[in-house]
This record gives structure tokens, C-alpha cells and sequence, in this order.
């Protein structure tokens, strides 16, 4: 016990098994507020696009950096620091074709295009996109139907399933999200704005299971339902959230654990929900316009949140013209950084919270290795 205590406290609060290598992840406290160690804002805040906004991010695998999509058809791409300095990011526009494009590595090369058409023979736009587990194939979402694309044949050649049977059961309408069981199960989770999820094997696309119960399309519902997938019949619990009044994509994120759930909304909250119970645990303001990607650091107590909606210029009483630019507040249209306290033996003999110089070691010393 001893030894590990020791393992742990070199690998800044982290236990690592000394055979396979593997790092556990750190208890974070949900009862102390996080805070935001990094804010970029100015970015995506232009003269030629005053009504630019965030449209949601999400972490590399490997938690060096992370991407964040805007209204301009741009991926902006943010390093995380290594020295307590600003993060470097920069932005690459992406094109308004109905390409799949997959974009390799840190440097942003385009490697290759897979394009799916429809009946007309004319070039169709996915509405979701993902990778299976082991990285082979790339699923994408259409209107009743999924195509599949071979990674290592890019081009027009995929492999389309209807997904609304000949008897008319199924899933109908766009198909906006996909997600993949972290288990290797072989199982894929597919949403549509015909308020159903669907449950399908991997390997054939064949329909397990059409879950019923939300109130709008998947990805903006104003619950979060969750099942089990061995009784499907009942919904476990619902996990509210304040998008009831926006045709906006606001996307959750689960910690690595899978003890915790974050998601953000249209005011501006990040809620913190218990997965075991379902209730709600905490919550934090995280912007002042709405929070439409909430996303947990793969390794370190950290998180990442973006925020922003699309407004409109208000006429001038005066000269009936638009306003050119649009005010914005500093915590509004932003991308922002969060630090979380972890349960460890370094605490604050006042409280008891972990001090903010130990969890920045703990930061500095995972990504340094």
C-alpha cells in the first residue's frame, strides 16, 4: 500500500500499475466550483462575419489539444499549455461542400474526401459523423439511412443502410447523432429528429432496439433520458437541461469513469449529474449566453466549455439602419478552460479543498510525460 501511496504521489495524485502502465482517473470535487484557468474569445469575433459563433469542441484522444467548430465553416484549433502561458490556436476554414473530409493530425492535412450521393446521383450532406472503435470505418447519418465508408478507400464507394423498414418500423427522418458503446460491444446508438434512438449492431447495421420518450430531436431535447440497455422498455431517469427554447445543437459529455455527466444549456449553467443516480449533483456558471458544448479532459481534471447563438443586429429608431457591430460581453461567444479539485492527501487545513498549486503540478506533470 505504501508503494502505491508513493506511485501515486509522483504521478501528481494519479495511480499507475506498475505492469501495464495504466493511469486511473482522478476523483474530481463537484462540491467546490472549478475554475477557469484560460478564456479565448477574440478569435471568433471578426468584421467580415459580426454574427460568427460557437457551435460546440471536443478534446483529442490523447488530451493535447482540442477543436472548436464555428458559424464561418472554421475548425479552430487549441494546444493546451504546458506552461501556464496562453494557448496557441489558430484556425482552418473549412469549405461548404457535402464532403466527408478527415483531417489528419495536429498539422491539419486534408488526407482524404469520402463523398456519398444519393438516387440523382448528386453529392448528399451527412448530418452526423464518427469513427467506429478501431478506427476502420467512418458511420455517417442521413435522412433514414446510414452510410458506411471504408478509411482506407476514400472516394464514392460506402455502403448504405435504410434505417425505416419495409413495414414502416425503424427510424425516419435526419439522422443527427451517432455514438459508438466505449465498451467494444459491437453496439452503435443512432438519434433522429423523429424523437427515437436507435440501437444497432455495428457489423450489419440490423435494429436491436427503438428507444421512445423524448420531447425533441436528440440533440436538443430538454432531457437527458438514459436506459438500460438490458430492459429497455422503461426509462431509468431524465436529466433536465434549459434548451427547450432553441433549435441549437447543445452537446454533453460523460467523464472518463462514467461516474459523472456535464451538460450546459441556454442559461448558461454547466449541471453536473450523478450517472448512478441520477440526480443532479452541482453546477456552475460557465458563460453568459448559452453553453452549447460541455467536454471532459480524457485525462486530467480539467474541462472545456464553449458558448455562443446566433443573433440578430437590432434596427436604429433614428435611420432604420442595422447596427454593424454587434456588443458582446467577454463571457459570451467564448471558449473557456476549467480546472477541477481532486480528492487526494493534499488539502486545505481550512476547508479542506486541494490547493490550487497542487492540482497545477498534477497538470504539469501528466502532460510533461
Amino acid at each position: 500500500m505504501g508503494e502505491e501511496e508513493a506511485v501515486a504521489e509522483e504521478n501528481g495524485g494519479l495511480k499507475v500499475e506498475s505492469g501495464e502502465q495504466k493511469s486511473s482517473w482522478p476523483t474530481m470535487r463537484f462540491d467546490v466550483s472549478p475554475y477557469r484557468t484560460h478564456h479565448f474569445s477574440k478569435q471568433f469575433r471578426t468584421a467580415r462575419n459580426p454574427n460568427n459563433f460557437l457551435k460546440g469542441l471536443k478534446w483529442s484522444p490523447d488530451g493535447s489539444c482540442f477543436l472548436a467548430s464555428s458559424e464561418d465553416n472554421t475548425l479552430s484549433l487549441f494546444h493546451l499549455p504546458q506552461d501556464g502561458g496562453d494557448s496557441n490556436g489558430y484556425g482552418v476554414p473549412v469549405p461548404e461542400e457535402e464532403t466527408i473530409r478527415y483531417i489528419f493530425g495536429i498539422v491539419l492535412l486534408l488526407r482524404c474526401t469520402y463523398r456519398a450521393y444519393d438516387a440523382m446521383d448528386e453529392i448528399t450532406a451527412a448530418f452526423s459523423v464518427g469513427f467506429n472503435p478501431d478506427g476502420t470505418k467512418i458511420f455517417a447519418g442521413y435522412n433514414s439511412s446510414i452510410r458506411v465508408f471504408d478509411l482506407h478507400r476514400p472516394g464514392r464507394d460506402f455502403r448504405q443502410y435504410s434505417t425505416l423498414q419495409k413495414n414502416k418500423e425503424g427510424q425516419a427522418g435526419i439522422l443527427s447523432t451517432l455514438a459508438f458503446s466505449p465498451t467494444n460491444s459491437g453496439m452503435l446508438a443512432v438519434g433522429s429528429y423523429g424523437q427515437t434512438t436507435g440501437i444497432y449492431r455495428e457489423d450489419n447495421m440490423e435494429l436491436l432496439y427503438v428507444l421512445h420518450g423524448q420531447e425533441g430531436g436528440v440533440t436538443h431535447d430538454p432531457y437527458i433520458l438514459c436506459w438500460d440497455i438490458r430492459k429497455s422498455v422503461e426509462i431509468v431517469y431524465k436529466l433536465y437541461r434549459a434548451t427547450e427554447n432553441t433549435n441549437q445543437r447543445v452537446f454533453f459529455d460523460i467523464e472518463p469513469c462514467g461516474r459523472h455527466l456535464g451538460t450546459g444549456g441556454q442559461d448558461g449553467l454547466v449541471h453536473m449529474y450523478d450517472l448512478q443516480t441520477g440526480n443532479w449533483v452541482s453546477g456552475y456558471q460557465a458563460a453568459s449566453d448559452t453553453v452549447n458544448a460541455f467536454s471532459f479532459h480524457p485525462y486530467l481534471p480539467m474541462a472545456a466549455t464553449s458558448s455562443g447563438h446566433r443573433r440578430f443586429a437590432i434596427p436604429d429608431d433614428d435611420d432604420g439602419e442595422d447596427k454593424n457591430e454587434l456588443q458582446l460581453k467577454a463571457d459570451e461567444n467564448c471558449v473557456s478552460l476549467w480546472s477541477f479539485y481532486v480528492e487526494d492527501n493534499t488539502y486545505d487545513e481550512n476547508n479542506g479543498v486541494a490547493s490550487e498549486s497542487h492540482l497545477q503540478n498534477v497538470t504539469e506533470e501528466i502532460v510533461l510525460t
